[in-house]
């Protein structure tokens, strides 16, 4: 009887274990979303931490990869740094030049001008160039104009803080043009 327990337990816990791991859709972060939004960066960290591994539609995927790694940054969780990293320049390499192409660009700018502003001078200066101009094509008028604004300053701050007001190599915009 004990024997049959034992391989009636093992069989159950391997067919567990086959079971693929069930696919996410945006209702499901609701929590995660929550907490990114009110600024708790690490309760939002642990809560799309629960996603990474599923299987989602590559938006979505993107949007938890830039928005995990976000939250890393911002709760300067320093345990998972390069990661985080490696996820933020993974998405501003990639092909598709979406919201979180331009959020991720702004992200390492960021840190890298709060660690290293002057050995990245030209990549913060492009992809804080690159994410005004994608904001600036942007359907999302209300969150295109809020996000547009305070890149532009953040770019205007790096360029004048280090070449002073004469600094005008700042890329203009793609008004007007297609993508």
């Amino acid at each position: 009887m004990l024997r049959f327990k034992v391989i009636l337990g093992l069989l159950c816990s391997l067919l567990l274990s086959a079971v693929p791991a069930r696919a996410y859709d945006a209702a499901d972060l609701e929590n995660a979303d929550a907490y990114y939004n009110d600024h708790s960066y690490q309760l939002a960290l642990t809560e799309y931490e629960k996603f990474r591994s599923a299987k989602a539609s590559e938006d979505l995927t993107r949007e938890v990869s830039f928005k995990w790694a976000d939250s890393v940054v911002k709760a300067k969780d320093p345990s998972r740094q390069e990661e985080a990293q490696k996820s933020l320049e993974d998405l501003v390499a990639s092909k598709v030049h979406d919201r979180w192409w331009a959020e991720a660009g702004v992200t390492l700018a960021v840190g890298y001008i709060e660690r290293d502003p002057y050995g990245k001078q030209a990549e913060i200066k492009t992809m804080l160039d690159n994410a005004r101009d994608y904001w600036a094509g942007s359907p999302q008028v209300e969150l295109a104009r809020e996000r547009f604004i305070a890149i532009s300053f953040t770019l205007a701050d790096f360029v004048t803080t280090r070449w002073g007001w004469y600094g005008g190599d700042i890329k203009p915009l793609r008004l007007g043009r297609e993508k």
